[in-house]
C-alpha cells in the first residue's frame, strides 16, 4: 500500500499513505539499506526521501519497514445511507460535504447500476436501486452530531431520502463490507468476467462534471451482449447482423463471434448476406429476429408518416426479411430455431407509441403463422414478449413513456437483458423439441393473457 501510495474509505479524514506515513526502511537496488524521516513532524533537512518512495511503485527500492502515526480510536462512530433518484443529485451533495469542510471520517458512492448488484451480492436489505452515498462520522457525540445535521440538510437540498442508521457495530461493518466488496460482486455476477479498477484526480468543482461523463460513456461504450455470450458459452457460432457498423465494434464479444453489416429492411441485402454466411459457416440453424426500434412518441393521429415507415420497416417486415431468407436453409437441413423478440406492448399496446405496438404485434402473429406452416418440420418458431429493458432503445423514448412502462410492471423494475438472455437459450436450445407457435411472457407480471 505504502509503495502505490494507496487509500482507504476513510481518506477524507485521515489521508492516505503519504499521510500518515512518517518514515521508512528501504532496501535500495544495490543492497544498500537507507532508513528515511523523522519522529519529528518539522524538518528542514533536505530532501523528503520519504514522500520520494511512497507511490513509487517499487521502482526506487523495496520498502522493509513502515513507520506510521496512529489515530486515536473516535468516542463515537456513526454510519448511515443515504439515496437518491439521480445520479447528479448523489454526486452534488458528496461535493457539497467536502467543499464545506465537514469532518466526516467516510464518504462513498455507489450508482444505480453497482447498487442493484451489491444488494445481491452483499444481501442488503430494505434498500432500492438508487444511487446511493455511504456515511461514516468520527469524534465525539457532541461534533458528529453537529456534522450530522449539516450533512442531512445538504442532503435534504439535494432531495436525499431519510438517513438509514446503522443500529450496531454488527449492521455497520456488514454496509462498509458492501462497499469494499464491490469488485468481487462485479466478479461474481458473470463467469470468467474481467474487472478493470481505475482511479482519476479531478478538482473538487468538477466533480459532478466528471462522474457523469465517466456514466455517459459506460452507457456508451461499455456495451454487453448478453444473448451473443449464452449462445458462445454454448459453443455456438454467433454471426450479427446489424445496420450500425460502430455499434457492433464497441460490443465486447466472445472470440467465436463475427460482425455482419446488413440492413435488413431491404430483402436484397439480406439474401445475399445469408448466402454468404452459408458459403462460409455451411449452415443456419438459429435465428434471433432481435433487431427494433421504438420510433418517436406522438399521438397515433399525428404520427409523422416517414417515422411509422421506419419502426415497421425494422421491427416487422425485418423480422419478415430474415426469415423469408433463411427458413429454406432450415427446411432443407430439416432442423432449425427461431425466436423473435416481441414486446408486451404487441399484447397491451403502450400509448404514443402506435407502430411500435402495431409491428409487436405483428411479430406475434408472424411467429404463430410459421410455426404451424412448419409443425410437420424439426422447426420451432417461438416468440418472447418482455417488458421494457434497458437498452440503447431507451434513447428513443421519453421519459414519461419510460416512467409509464415501469409503472405498469407489478415486479417494479425494468427487465434484465441477461433474463431475456437465458429464456431465450432454452428456445433455440435442442431441447426445446415440441413447443412451437408460443409466445413466453417476461413482463414481470404484467401480461393479463
Amino acid at each position: 500500500m505504502t509503495a502505490t501510495s494507496a487509500s482507504g474509505t476513510m481518506a477524507v479524514r485521515y489521508g492516505t499513505m503519504r499521510t500518515v506515513v512518517s518514515g521508512l526502511t528501504v532496501i535500495l537496488a544495490n543492497g544498500d539499506i537507507i532508513k528515511t524521516g523523522t519522529r519529528s513532524k518539522k524538518t528542514a533537512a533536505g530532501y523528503n526521501l520519504t514522500n520520494l518512495f511512497i507511490g513509487s511503485e517499487g521502482t526506487l527500492g523495496i520498502i522493509s519497514e513502515i513507520q506510521l502515526r496512529l489515530n486515536p480510536i473516535p468516542e463515537s462512530i456513526m454510519s448511515a445511507i443515504c439515496q437518491f433518484e439521480n445520479l447528479e443529485s448523489a454526486v452534488l451533495t458528496a461535493q457539497q460535504v467536502i467543499q464545506y469542510g465537514i469532518p466526516i471520517a467516510r464518504i462513498e458512492m455507489l450508482n444505480k447500476d453497482q447498487m442493484d448488484i451489491s444488494i445481491k451480492y452483499s444481501s442488503l436489505e430494505n434498500l432500492e436501486i438508487k444511487p446511493t452515498l455511504f456515511f461514516e462520522f468520527h469524534g465525539s457525540e457532541n461534533n458528529n452530531k453537529e456534522s450530522i445535521e449539516i450533512v442531512e440538510s445538504i442532503s435534504n437540498e439535494n432531495n436525499g431520502s431519510k438517513f438509514r442508521w446503522a443500529k450496531n457495530t454488527e449492521e455497520r461493518n456488514k454496509l462498509w463490507q458492501a462497499r469494499h466488496d464491490v469488485y468481487y460482486s462485479v466478479k461474481a455476477e458473470k463467469n470468467n468476467i474481467k474487472v478493470y479498477t481505475t482511479d482519476i484526480c479531478v478538482p473538487i468543482s468538477n466533480l459532478v462534471e466528471a462522474i457523469q461523463f465517466a456514466e455517459t460513456e459506460i452507457q456508451n461504450y461499455g456495451l454487453r451482449a448478453p444473448m451473443v455470450e449464452r449462445f458462445s458459452e454454448s459453443g455456438a457460432t454467433v454471426i450479427i447482423w446489424d445496420k450500425d457498423l460502430k455499434l457492433m465494434e464497441s460490443l465486447s464479444l466472445p472470440k467465436n463471434t463475427h460482425t455482419m453489416q446488413v440492413d435488413i429492411t431491404t430483402y436484397e441485402d439480406v439474401e445475399n448476406s445469408t448466402n454468404e454466411v452459408l458459403k462460409k459457416f455451411n449452415s443456419i440453424d438459429i435465428l434471433v429476429n432481435n433487431a427494433g426500434i421504438a420510433g418517436p412518441s406522438f399521438k397515433t393521429w399525428e404520427y409523422p408518416l416517414q417515422d411509422w415507415k421506419n419502426v415497421i420497416d425494422i421491427d416487422l417486415s425485418g423480422t419478415f426479411y430474415c426469415s423469408k431468407a433463411i427458413v429454406p436453409h432450415m427446411i432443407k437441413a430439416n432442423y432449425g430455431r427461431i425466436v423473435n423478440i416481441s414486446s408486451i406492448a404487441g399484447k397491451e399496446g403502450n400509448p404514443n407509441a402506435m407502430p411500435y405496438s402495431a409491428a409487436k404485434a405483428g411479430v406475434i402473429a408472424l411467429t404463430k403463422s410459421l410455426g404451424k406452416e412448419l409443425s410437420d418440420k424439426n422447426i420451432a418458431v417461438n416468440c418472447v414478449t418482455p417488458a421494457a429493458a434497458k437498452t440503447k432503445i431507451f434513447d428513443q423514448i421519453s421519459q414519461e413513456h419510460i416512467d409509464y412502462m415501469l409503472s405498469k410492471i407489478p415486479r417494479g423494475r425494468f427487465l434484465k437483458v441477461d433474463e431475456l438472455a437465458s429464456m431465450v437459450s432454452w428456445l433455440v436450445s435442442e431441447e426445446n423439441s415440441y413447443t412451437t407457435s408460443a409466445v413466453f411472457d417476461l413482463s414481470g407480471g404484467r401480461a393479463t393473457y
